[in-house]
């Protein structure tokens, strides 16, 4: 049986271009990556696992809690205005605290590839343990929490202009962004 493309020869020359130059842009150290969940998710829960230990630690607090769950970042508001500051903060410690297995090979394999900085949504520390295999030196990640977007752009921008940073993770915090949205 013959196997059939669903793409034509042009798409594949112009898939196969792409792929060159993005690999390129990556091998010139100008790139920044950005780990989404997928990352980390062999070894911590999904999205939607999470989102439902916060609907759970809410029920905990107040029996009547009821928030929408598809709106992740404003449920996420709910909760932490049902648990208050230190149980939500508490929870997502312990929900993402390193555990025996602190990150895995595919996590050092993208911590050697040559990003100017690696960008994340995670709470966990996975990528920072990742690092310090690669550079044998703890790293110092950069959290920025409940700020606005034009400080992280601000940040991200400098990376052009610092050629002597270290590769850093940098967390942002997307559920407590303040400002016009990202």
């Amino acid at each position: 049986m013959e196997e059939q493309t669903s793409f034509t020869r042009e798409e594949l020359e112009s898939n196969d271009l792409a792929f060159k130059n993005l690999v390129e842009f990556v091998q010139s150290g100008d790139a920044i990556l950005m780990a989404g969940a997928g990352c980390s998710g062999e070894l911590y829960p999904a999205w939607g696992d999470f989102v439902d230990r916060m609907h759970n630690a809410a029920l905990e607090i107040d029996q009547d809690f009821a928030a929408d769950k598809k709106d992740v970042l404003l449920f996420a508001d709910k909760v932490k205005g049902c648990l208050g500051n230190d149980r939500y903060y508490s929870l997502i410690y312990d929900t993402f605290k390193p555990g025996d297995t602190t990150h895995l090979p595919f996590h050092v394999t993208l911590c050697r590839l040559p990003f100017k900085a690696i960008t994340t949504t995670n709470y966990d520390l996975v990528l920072e343990y990742a690092l310090t295999v690669v550079t044998r030196r703890p790293n110092n990640s950069l959290y920025f929490e409940g700020t606005t977007k034009n400080r992280i752009h601000e940040f991200l921008r400098s990376l052009n202009f610092n050629k002597s940073l270290s590769k850093l993770i940098v967390h942002l915090d997307l559920l407590h962004l303040t400002g016009d949205g990202f």
